[in-house]
């Protein structure tokens, strides 16, 4: 049998990530219909979280929606990587100068973890949503981060990987060698079809967690313009460095 005290804490998520993506009110049965939870254990629920003032309930329209107190719950956790070094002042500086998103992720053991997005303007364009998560083993931004660790930490990242990674550990340690070398890591489809990414590992971490910073777009814009992009990266990071130190 299956521990209640899990599956309500699973449905407690699956409810906040409906919110976040719905970004409106909901009825309760709105929120069943993207919930597999039984009606009367997600009355109890919603009650509960009315209750502790996580939810608030408008009485006409019965739909629910998170509160100020919810928004204050987690609201530290994003200045509290970013204010040292102000790095999304840097991520929009980097947008209107390439004219491509720009993304801030932060190792989260075996993913990479959008933390921040600066998002371009242009009608075609890489969307990412903030707590979206990357493989490490299949992207530029996992690349990156691989390429920041030792050859000891990369050993034991490597056999620790519950999923086989696409390459082997030689593999790895060449593509590493590169990307030391031109500065940034490139990857064009990877974990996106049709959209290429250019990232680097910032000289700075948090909690002991790596940041990497990315540019991605359209695979063609991106990869006429990678040098370019490329060098514009690298400068960018190198002067974050300078700030910091």
């Amino acid at each position: 049998m299956k521990d209640e005290s899990n599956i309500s804490i699973k449905r407690l998520f699956q409810i906040l990530e409906l919110f976040r993506r719905e970004q409106r009110p909901l009825t309760a049965s709105a929120i069943q219909s993207a919930v597999d939870c039984p009606r009367s254990s997600l009355n109890l629920l919603l009650k509960n979280l009315v209750n502790l003032d996580y939810l608030t309930l408008h009485r006409k329209s019965s739909a629910y929606f998170p509160s100020v107190r919810l928004e204050d719950l987690t609201a530290w956790i994003l200045p509290s990587i970013l204010q040292d070094h102000s790095i999304g002042e840097w991520l929009e500086k980097l947008k209107n100068q390439t004219g491509e998103t720009v993304v801030l992720t932060m190792r989260s053991d075996l993913d990479m973890e959008v933390v921040r997005v600066a998002t371009s303007t242009q009608a075609i364009a890489l969307r990412m949503a903030c707590g979206s998560r990357i493989p490490v083993w299949s992207s530029a931004v996992g690349f990156a981060m691989l390429a920041s660790l030792s050859g000891t930490e990369l050993k034991r990242l490597y056999f620790r990987s519950q999923q086989t990674p696409r390459y082997s550990l030689n593999d790895i340690r060449k593509e590493i060698k590169q990307i030391r070398e031109r500065g940034f890591a490139v990857s064009y489809g990877w974990v996106i079809e049709g959209v290429g990414a250019l990232a680097t590992a910032l000289p700075v971490t948090f909690s002991g967690r790596e940041l990497v910073l990315s540019i991605g777009g359209p695979s063609e814009r991106v990869e006429k313009k990678e040098a370019q992009l490329g060098e514009t990266l690298c400068a960018y990071v190198k002067e974050i460095a300078a700030s910091i130190n």
